[in-house]
């Protein structure tokens, strides 16, 4: 008699694992409740931007990060600048409101 092992959706070397499970990333979703654009950072890198009322996702590698959001445009004299750390877990999305 064999026995029959199923295989295992968490395990990384599994190659019918989701690929968030294959390469540890979980998502970022940056939700912005501004009337203005902003830039994104991800530990001092530039990720991209975020419009007025917008919602942008990045696939990032789980672990934790500094996060640095900066007005775009709409500023009079200095743009509006927001920070965070945060947390992103392998298959799992994160959000971070600007508002």
């Amino acid at each position: 008699m064999s026995s029959c092992k199923k295989d295992d959706p968490n395990d990384p070397n599994n190659p019918n694992a989701a690929p968030c499970v294959q390469n540890n990333t979980g998502t970022l979703k940056v939700d912005s409740y501004k009337d203005d654009p902003y830039y994104i950072y991800v530990n001092g890198a530039y990720k991209g931007t975020v419009g007025a009322y917008g919602v942008v996702s990045y696939t990032l590698s789980a672990g934790t990060y500094s996060t640095k959001y900066t007005q775009k445009s709409g500023y009079i004299l200095y743009p509006t600048e927001y920070t965070s750390s945060v947390n992103i877990t392998k298959c799992y999305e994160t959000t971070v409101k600007i508002q």
